[in-house]
């Protein structure tokens, strides 16, 4: 790349979207060095070759992936790209739905021979974007486990702060305010900093 943040989306649209086969492996070739690592929640990779097999089994297990490039940031410091990306996959041998999902790629970069390289990339995705891609029905129990998530993280505030458990956090009062709130049994009408303000 000469331009990193000029260049990045012609070369994510290449990589999630061609149908050639050739236009990728030369993609993969051109842009990342050979021992480039490959981060993913569902796979990673080690090195260049690895990751053309990635993306040849994402292009033939998703045909008509969908792809929106919503913002590219750049570093020029740290030599890293942060891009934001909305993707749809259509796996055709899936039998459940799909829905777009937001997904935050981060490269990192390194200047060689007049030109950057990709030498990792690292695919950031929120568990219920990531279920969604590949099974949306499932989407509202995700979004039920990440509450109870917060709902036990409230609740082991509370009793570890009254049971004197505070060397992590030592002053103020105890959040019932959130714990309520996690748990829907009511709503805060007030911020009195001590969940004294609540409406059932």
């Amino acid at each position: 790349m000469q331009d990193p943040k000029k260049d990045i989306t012609n070369i994510i649209h290449t990589l999630c979207t061609t149908r050639d086969a050739k236009e990728l492996e030369t993609t993969v070739e051109k842009y990342f060095v050979a021992d480039a690592k490959f981060s993913h929640p569902m796979c990673k990779a080690n090195s260049r070759n690895e990751i053309l097999g990635l993306f040849q089994w994402y292009r033939l297990a998703s045909p008509e992936t969908q792809i929106n490039i919503r913002s590219v940031m750049y570093d020029n410091d740290l030599n890293v790209l942060v891009v934001e990306v909305e993707e749809k996959l259509n796996v055709w041998f899936n039998p459940l739905p799909s829905k777009a999902g937001r997904m935050v790629v981060r490269l990192q970069l390194r200047k060689m021979h007049g030109a950057f390289y990709i030498v990792a990339e690292e695919d950031l995705a929120h568990p219920m974007d990531q279920i969604g891609f590949l099974a949306s029905p499932l989407v509202p129990l995700t979004a039920l486990c990440l509450r109870l998530g917060c709902l036990l993280s409230n609740l082991g505030a509370c009793v570890f702060r009254n049971v004197g458990l505070n060397s992590g956090l030592r002053g103020g009062t105890v959040n019932y305010a959130g714990l309520v709130e996690a748990a829907g049994l009511g709503r805060v009408i007030g911020d009195k900093g001590n969940g004294s303000a609540l409406k059932e």
